[in-house]
């Protein structure tokens, strides 16, 4: 795990009290492994920890996109990228 996930996640422990921080629930496998095959390949290693832990969320500088392929989610994100720049 690289540093900026255990520092990341270290944080997110410690603040999980803060009305700023709101995470959700960890993602299940299930979920994780329908993002890859809609993607066509594997997530990379941080991103499933980190979603392991929580699957999307809010911080108090930026919002986490959850795991999935429906509006709002990682899949969506890559999808809506992909057709931007005219890429499978």
């Amino acid at each position: 795990m690289h540093q900026g996930v255990r520092e990341l996640l270290a944080w997110t422990r410690a603040h999980r009290d803060d009305p700023a921080v709101r995470l959700h629930s960890p993602a299940r496998s299930s979920e994780l492994t329908e993002l890859e095959r809609e993607l066509g390949q594997p997530l990379p290693t941080d991103l499933r920890i980190v979603l392991g832990y929580f699957n999307g969320g809010r911080l108090p500088i930026a919002e986490l996109l959850p795991c999935g392929i429906g509006p709002g989610t990682i899949g969506a994100a890559v999808k809506s990228y992909a057709k931007h720049i005219g890429r499978d």
